[in-house]
Parts: C-alpha cells; structure tokens; sequence
C-alpha cells in the first residue's frame, strides 16, 4: 500500500486526507511537532491514521505523496525537511513561502527535485473556473477588455471550535494576513490570463482592536494589467478579512459581453449589449469538490514531466511572480 506523509493536521491537512480515501487506499502517516496536542475537533474517522512525531518521519519513509499543511511561516523549512523522502508528488498549502530570501532556495528545489511539486489552489478546478478559461482560450466573446475579483470574509467565524486570535490566518508570525490566506484570486488571474505585464499591490491593516484583533493585513488590493490587442487590460483583485457576509465573485468584460460568477452559488451569468441576460448557468462546486479534482491531478500525472496545461503543477517560473506579488 502507497504511503502517504501529512505535515501539520490543521483544517486543509484534514480535508486533502479525507478526500485521498475517494481515491485510493493510501498508508497514511501525520508528522505532528506535539502529539499530545488536542486534535479539535473529535475527528473519530481519523483513527486508522499514523499520528509520528517529526523525528520519526525518516523511519517510515519514503513516500509516495506527501503534503505540508503547517501555519505559512513554516512551509519552507518543512520542505526542506521532507524532500528527500518523497517518491512522486508534494503539494504545499499555499503561500509557497513567506520570506523573499527563501526564493532562489525554492526554485532550486523545484529544479533538482525527482518529484513533482504542486500548490493547494483549489479553484482552478472549480467548473466556473473552466468554464471561464473555456471562454478566454476559444475567444468565445472576443477579447478580453477588463475585470474584477473579489474575496471577502469574516475570519472570525471560520472555525467556531478555536479562539481565531491564535490561528494562523491572523498572526503575522505565522505568515497569515489576508494577503497570504485569501490569495487565490490571484492565482485564478494568473491561471485564465497568464503573466501580467505589469502589477500593482496594496495591502494594510483597516480593523480597529475592537472589530479584528490581529497584526496582519487584513485588507489586499491587486491590479494585474495586461497587455491585448496594443491596449493596457486592467484586472483588479481585492480580498477582505472584514466582511460580515461572505462574498467570492468576479466580473469579466469581453468585446461582446460581461460575465457574472459567483463561487459561494455555483453561478454564471453573461450580460450582452444593452444589458440582456443570455445564459444563466449552475455550476455549483464544494470545497470537496474542487480538493477530490486537484488531488486526482495530483495523484495521476507523470513524475516530472511538466507541461504547460497541468493544473497547480509548479515551476521556476511561476515561482517568481507567485512569490513577487505575495512577497512584494
């Protein structure tokens, strides 16, 4: 039986795990700094797991896939730790990393790595996401002329079992901020419409003591301009630790229509001239949903054999403007 290695056993850590059992039949083996440490919640289907601390994760190696899942700030030195134990695939949480000094390091990881190295965005699988790179690759509606993404929650209720000022999400330590954590609209940008020419970050803290405690951003506004058709094409990103509903949405302006989406409904609309609504399509997704697919890509592609069209598959390249707009 395949063997697979967890770093850290927080909520991602949980969800690719209980997704992997959709899969295949995996050994699975969760490397924990504190095993005494109280896993909340009760999470009784996990039994069968092997809980090893990480002076043990030599003993059991190698593995065929492996994933880290520990606060932001931590994600590096963990691969470093674990690189040369891993047989086919590695999938870091995303960010990649939080300190621009760890760049070249991780590109020269990627580089001389014998596996495959993935990163945990999830929403180049959702099927509102193929839908639109669908539209954009075939130039369904013309070209592209500009948009907006947006992705704005409230932190606080994002798990009700633990006090959220000692998550990760919002101690600065731990490479949280909303620019970090809520950055995969910036990755969906990249995904649909490739390298920007150029690109333009704000980001800060807005909440008062009252309203947030945190000492991390939380606030994040991104404008990616691209060039098409001899014209500068404006894409503006902004994400949100401050907002009482929950919002995940986008709209696209092609030459011939404007396009609605909203991830939280499974939503698309297209809007022609004058405004009339000409399609209106469900194309709803869970978040266990999109994990299942990312993790089947993961699981099925070839051992370093890059190709442009593989999703969430890395290179130094994407290395460099992932970490130059997150780091920046």
């Amino acid at each position: 039986m395949a063997k697979i290695l967890c770093i850290g056993f927080g909520s991602s850590g949980r969800r690719y795990l209980k997704n992997l059992k959709r899969i295949n039949n995996f050994e699975i083996f969760v490397a924990r700094r504190n095993l005494d440490f109280k896993i909340n919640p009760p999470l009784a289907q996990y039994e069968n797991y092997n809980f090893i601390n990480f002076e043990e994760i030599a003993k059991y190696a190698p593995y065929k896939f492996g994933f880290i899942n520990t606060p932001s700030a931590l994600h590096f030195q963990n691969l470093k730790m674990v690189d040369k134990y891993i047989e086919e695939s590695l999938l870091i949480e995303k960010p990649l990393i939080t300190d621009m000094k760890d760049k070249e390091d991780l590109k020269n990881i990627c580089r001389a790595s014998s596996f495959n190295i993935f990163i945990g965005y999830q929403y180049r699988f959702h099927p509102i996401t193929k839908y639109i790179k669908n539209i954009i690759d075939n130039k369904k509606f013309g070209y592209f002329v500009e948009g907006e993404f947006n992705h704005a929650e409230d932190v606080r209720n994002w798990h009700p079992w633990e006090d959220y000022q000692s998550s990760y999400s919002v101690n600065s330590n731990l490479g949280g901020g909303v620019k970090n954590t809520l950055s995969h609209d910036i990755d969906t940008a990249i995904y649909l419409f490739g390298k920007p020419a150029k690109k333009i970050n704000f980001f800060g803290k807005a909440s008062h003591e009252s309203e947030l405690l945190s000492d991390a951003n939380d606030w994040h506004k991104c404008i990616f301009y691209y060039n098409f058709e001899s014209k500068i094409k404006p894409i503006q990103i902004n994400a949100s630790y401050n907002s009482r509903i929950d919002i995940h949405n986008f709209v696209l302006h092609f030459q011939n229509a404007s396009i609605l989406g909203d991830y939280n409904k499974g939503l698309i609309e297209v809007y022609e001239e004058g405004g009339n609504l000409i399609k209106k399509k469900e194309l709803y997704a869970s978040k266990d949903d999109c994990f299942y697919d990312l993790l089947k890509n993961m699981t099925s592609f070839p051992k370093r054999q890059f190709q442009e069209d593989v999703v969430n598959l890395i290179n130094e390249d994407y290395i460099e403007l992932i970490c130059d707009i997150l780091l920046e």
